[in-house]
């Protein structure tokens, strides 16, 4: 487990939703693709299969959904439990 500030969470959150949007993207730029007439459709599919995982892309993004729920569920806790010097209020409740 590693500390850091609510900032760097944050941008580490920022950080792992931009991995995320990549493999997404990667996800929909490899789901289809033209093959002409002429050519083995077969052979280009084992082609783009070759270069593109699905399973292994979908795994990665459900490690990083993971990940982004333990930072924020992190943050969250600290927010509800950490209360302030007078004793009667959360972070959460002073940024209301």
């Amino acid at each position: 487990m590693i500390k850091v500030t609510s900032d760097a969470a944050n941008k580490l959150i920022k950080k792992l939703e931009q991995e995320k949007g990549i493999l997404t993207d990667k996800i929909s730029k490899m789901s289809t693709f033209i093959v002409a007439i002429t050519e083995n459709y077969d052979q280009i599919k084992a082609e783009q299969e070759a270069e593109f995982n699905l399973n292994e892309t979908i795994s990665q993004i459900d490690e990083i959904d993971k990940k982004i729920i333990t930072i924020r569920h992190a943050k969250s806790v600290f927010n509800n439990s950490v209360v302030m010097k007078n004793g009667l209020l959360s972070v959460t409740t002073l940024l209301d």
